[in-house]
């Protein structure tokens, strides 16, 4: 087995992290194609003091899955609204041309990547340095 190791000078100030990477790293593996990293981003991201987001969509995402958040009670994680402004983002840059075409390429259904849409949306309202988005795979 490959040990993970987490360079700590490339972790961004804050993340948005979505339920794929939350579930597994609070202990909760969901599917075996979770990623074995995610725990050590998010102990990483708690040893250094960075902020982690969660949008309210994940929380929902999470407690679809168990009755009680397991989301710990820390001033570095921070549950953020889909709000107003947030709404707005999601209307100006995710129209339903670009989540047709995330489709497209991913094959994913609709309801996730609307989903994750609003995920993204939260992050650029509360100006996260990166989420996670499922559906490009990546850090952006």
């Amino acid at each position: 087995m490959v040990e993970i190791e987490i360079d700590h000078s490339l972790l961004p100030n804050s993340a948005m992290l979505d339920s794929s990477v939350l579930i597994p790293a609070l202990g909760k593996k969901a599917r075996a194609t979770d990623d074995p990293a995610c725990a050590k981003l998010f102990d990483a991201l708690v040893a250094d003091r960075r902020q982690i987001l969660v949008s309210t969509p994940t929380v929902a995402e999470i407690l679809r899955r168990a009755p009680v958040s397991p989301l710990p009670r820390t001033r570095l994680v921070r549950v953020v609204s889909f709000d107003l402004a947030a709404a707005e983002v999601l209307g100006q840059r995710f129209p339903p041309s670009v989540l047709a075409k995330v489709r497209d390429d991913t094959g994913s259904p609709l309801h996730y990547i609307k989903y994750d849409a609003m995920i993204v949306a939260c992050a650029v309202r509360h100006r996260a340095d990166c989420t996670r988005r499922s559906w490009s795979g990546g850090w952006s």
